[in-house]
This record gives C-alpha cells, structure tokens and sequence, in this order.
C-alpha cells in the first residue's frame, strides 16, 4: 500500500511540469505614495516600467516554457497596466496575469482561510506593537478605506452618495486591512513573504525583479533539477546588523531565520510552494513583523522604515531571497546546491560593452539595476540605452544605430498622464498619497 501511495504521488509531480514565474514590479504612479522627504531619495528606483517590459520580453524569447507570468502590483498602477495592454506593449498578454498585491496580504474576510490569517496577524501585530511602540506597528482601531481615512466623517456620507458604481468599485481595490500591515506598500520585502499564495501559483516558481533579463536560451532544468530547485552554497549570517532588535523580537516568541551571504541579488530565484509555506510555518511573527513595513525596506541600524535615514541606508536585511536560500542550504533534501555562476549577479552598465554578454557563456541572466543607479544621466539616453537592450534581448543588435530622441515614444509618461487625466484614479492615488504621508 506504502509503495502504491509513493507511486501515486509520484506520478503526480511529474504530471505537472509547469513552472510560473512571479514579478513584484512598481510604476509610476507609486511616486503619488511618497512624501516629500523622501521622494528624492527613492525617484531612481521608482523608474522600472520599461524594466519590466524588458523582463517580459527576455521571457518570451529566451523562457518561453514558463507556463503563467504573474505581475503582483499595488491597486494604484491597474491603470499603468491597462494602459500597457491597451497599446499592445505586453509580449505576451494571454499568458500574463495582473495581480493586486494588496489581496495577499492578511485582510479581513468571510473566506475561513483568510480570516485565519488575520486573526493571527492581528495577535502578532498586537504583540509587536508593544515590545516596538516606537514603529507604531498596530495604529488603526477599525477597518476603513484609506479614502475615507483622510476624509472628515461629515463629508465622508454625501462623498459615497455621489461616487457612481464604476467609482465605488475602484476605491474597493484600494481598501487596506486597518489592523494588518495594510496595502498599498512600497516594501518588496513585505511582498516576497505572501508570493505562495497567489491563487493557482505552480508549485515550482522563478522569483525576478523587472530589469532581470534572461540573455540566453533557458530551460526548467537550468533553475530545477526535477522539483527540487536550485540554490547556491554559501553559509548561514545573522538576518539584523542590530542584535539588540532580534533580541526584542524574541521577547514575543519570533523565531527568525538566517540569510545567506549576499542577500538581493538580482538574478531569476528559483522557489517552490512548500519551501515558503515550511518558512512561513517557522517564522510566523518575523513574517508579519516585515509585513508591518509597508513604508519602505527597515533598517535595524536606524530602527524605522519610509524615513530618509532609512531609505539612505537600503538595507537588504529582510529580504527572503537570502532567506529561502539559507533553508535550501539547511535542508539539503529541498534542493540542488548549484556550484556554477548562475546566481552571479551580472549588472549592465552604460558602456557599449554589451555584446560581449552574448559571447559569455556565463552571463544567463543579467541586471538592468547597477550600482551606479539607472543606466542612462538623461530621458534621451536612457531612451536610447533601452532600445539598444530590446535589440539584445531579441539576439538583434542593431546595425542601423539608436534612433533619435523623436522617433521612441515613452510610454511610462503617456501612462502617468492618463492617470493624471482619469478622475477616479486621480483622486484613489491622491487619497493614497495624504494617508501614507500622514504616517510619516
């Protein structure tokens, strides 16, 4: 019967072969969500529209075995998206999903599984608001919208009795969970923890940032070996450059993982469903603690997040990809230790070395992000530098040159203009943006 059973399962996982590929992406409208002392700071980062394209369109040429492609996004770049789909500049729409983010978070819910969650997010969120009253963690007494938050409560009645049904149900997208670690959120971090459950998610999965480009022919065997994904070696570190933070942390009972060596590295991550369930299992309370951290990546040096020491400091701490690493390395029998260069993190820069990539047999996948910030000074160049790249994704490097300035159209501006121009996305965003900066 044991055999049988064993069989049986087995027969199962080979049956299903797909593998989906997962991008939390940002867009332009994200800049509507930060305050004034930060948007400087973080105006660089925000730029990845084209990126994501890029990264779409390096799927359709060099992994066209990815089953599903899920973009995950906050509700206020929908219009971003459609604007996308509307030009035809999506490679390939059939097969690409936009995801709200925010509806993976804990929220309230009739659903019994969510509102499971919930209950033991709010509990978490409760504990960790006292023993860190100075993050205001657990702030919201009730649930509300963010529009209505920023409303007086006398305007709040005559403002829905005008709204039309189109309206109401825009501004439904953007309800945010009053005692959870809401949505929408600028934290990537936070994103990583609730990627396994999106609904009809493969059970294998590749995790990439836009601006993450395969450069060569791909197969499922470079990133798994059967369901078993592959990871590199390396040694476990200490998750906090302040232990004192992890030592608070387990004064209400958080269990907190390690991470392993470089901790973001922007290459395609390769990931199943049960290693984030496993981790999610384990660490319950950290995860909601990084969820809390809806205003920007946290810093334990400076203790707070969406602040300008903060986002000067970009900390790395919290990202799962080291993370899930270190727990393939801890649990050699969830995975293939991969001894070569494939997660070697190959940024492109702005020189006119990039033909060379295709002749490195190395270079599978490489960045659009360098440590010097976005390639390109001006709008021109990086106008020019992106339709150089499209050519070299596609193995067509142009002999005809870079087009001028006038002959590339920039979508990302059109697309931040119509939303300038839609009222009901107008007005969602700006809501948004008053009620983050409140908090500030």
């Amino acid at each position: 019967m044991r055999e049988i059973v064993l069989t049986l399962l087995i027969s199962q996982l080979l049956a299903d072969g797909s593998v989906d590929m997962v991008i939390p992406s940002g867009c332009r409208a994200d800049n509507f969500l930060l305050g004034e002392h930060v948007k400087d700071i973080f105006q660089a980062e925000v730029d990845n529209d084209h990126a994501l394209i890029f990264t779409l369109e390096s799927i359709k040429a060099n992994a066209p075995w990815i089953r599903r492609i899920y973009v995950l996004q906050d509700p206020q770049c929908e219009a971003v998206w459609k604007a996308k789909i509307k030009r035809d500049i999506v490679p390939e729409p059939q097969k690409t999903t936009w995801i709200d983010q925010c509806s993976l978070f804990p929220h309230p819910s009739r659903a019994k599984d969510m509102k499971k969650r919930f209950r033991q997010e709010k509990t978490a969120l409760q504990q960790l608001d006292e023993t860190f009253p100075e993050l205001g963690i657990y702030h919201q007494g009730h649930q509300t919208s963010l529009v209505e938050q920023t409303m007086p409560r006398s305007k709040q009645r005559s403002k829905m009795r005008r709204q039309t049904r189109q309206t109401r149900q825009t501004l439904q997208t953007l309800q945010t969970v009053s005692e959870g670690p809401g949505c929408p959120t600028r934290n990537v971090y936070a994103v990583q923890t609730v990627l396994h459950h999106i609904p009809g998610l493969a059970p294998r999965f590749l995790y990439a940032n836009p601006g993450d480009l395969a450069l060569k022919s791909t197969a499922i065997e470079t990133f798994f070996y059967g369901m078993k994904p592959r990871y590199p070696a390396g040694r476990g570190y200490d998750l906090y450059q302040n232990q004192s933070i992890a030592e608070r942390l387990g004064q209400v009972g958080a269990a907190i993982p390690r991470s392993l060596g470089q901790r973001d590295r922007r290459v395609w991550v390769p990931l199943t469903k049960r290693v984030a369930q496993r981790i999610e299992q384990r660490y319950p309370i950290w995860l909601s603690f990084v969820r809390s951290h809806r205003r920007g990546k946290y810093s334990s040096k400076v203790n707070s997040c969406g602040t300008p020491e903060s986002e000067k400091e970009n900390s790395k701490e919290e990202s799962l990809q080291g993370v899930w690493w270190w727990y393939l390395t801890s649990h050699p029998h969830s995975g293939i230790r991969h001894h070569g260069k494939l997660f070697e993190e190959r940024p492109l820069s702005d020189s006119d070395g990039w033909e060379q990539l295709l002749d490195d047999p190395d270079a599978t996948v490489v960045t659009m992000a360098s440590s010097g910030g976005t390639m390109g000074r001006t709008v021109a160049e990086r106008r020019q530098l992106r339709h150089k790249l499209k050519g070299l994704i596609t193995l067509e490097i142009s002999s005809h040159g870079v087009p001028g300035e006038s002959d590339v159209q920039d979508e990302e501006e059109e697309a931040a203009e119509e939303i300038m121009n839609d009222p009901e996305q107008q007005d969602a965003v700006t809501a948004i943006g008053r009620y983050l900066r409140s908090e500030s």
